[in-house]
């Protein structure tokens, strides 16, 4: 659609998209294979889309802890609304203010993210949204 046509719901967030450790449609079983691949340490991640979610609000981060994989379900209300993790609140309306969120210590958080795990480059990124119908993905911009 011309951008005049595109509502402010389906506005992307170009931070989201650049994120470099985003990988878009992953399996648990791919992404643990890649976490685990190399040097495993603690608080290494990657984010995914959560498989047969049918809209763009929720998504899995997947995290090294104590030499294993944990997922962890990231959901939103819908756009406009900020992330919960595993139904804990966060501040975060976008993905990579989940990501910083999580980088610091948290009372439910077990261990701090630290090293992201880079994903798709923008190209494949762009492609991912062809399952959308070819809109764009939709995520709330974070302010």
């Amino acid at each position: 659609p011309a951008p005049e046509d595109i509502s402010d719901e389906e506005v992307v967030d170009d931070r989201l998209l650049m994120t470099p450790y985003f990988h878009g449609q992953l399996s648990k079983k791919a992404a643990s294979k890649l976490l685990l691949a190399g040097e495993v340490f603690d608080g290494r991640f990657l984010l995914r889309h959560r498989q047969g979610a049918v809209n763009d609000s929720e998504f899995i981060l997947s995290v090294v802890h104590a030499g294993e994989v944990t997922n962890h379900l990231l959901k939103r209300e819908g756009f406009g609304h900020p992330f919960s993790v595993n139904g804990h609140p966060t501040p975060g309306r976008t993905l990579a203010d989940v990501v910083r969120f999580l980088k610091e210590p948290q009372e439910f958080w077990l261990v701090p993210l630290s090293v992201g795990l880079h994903g798709l480059d923008k190209r494949a990124r762009s492609r991912q949204s062809s399952r959308h119908g070819g809109r764009p993905l939709q995520f709330a911009l974070g302010k």
